[in-house]
């Protein structure tokens, strides 16, 4: 191999180098945003739950009260 074959070579794989960090950052924040979702989601189905199992319970109650 010759020196300008190995310079360009080496310019390619820091080129390369520099593709996969930004490749990697990007996922890395999507796996964090992922989770916030997933966290937030949950959240939502709990306090949904939460919710419509206090308002079960009050029409339980004012169901036996009109009786």
């Amino acid at each position: 191999m010759t020196l300008d074959k190995l310079k360009s070579d080496c310019g390619t794989l820091r080129t390369q180098d520099r593709d996969f960090a930004q490749i990697l950052e990007t996922l890395i924040f999507m796996d964090d945003s992922f989770k916030k979702q997933t966290e937030q989601k949950m959240k939502m189905k709990k306090d949904y739950s939460s919710k419509f199992e206090t308002n079960k319970s009050s029409i339980s109650t004012l169901r036996k009260q009109i009786d």
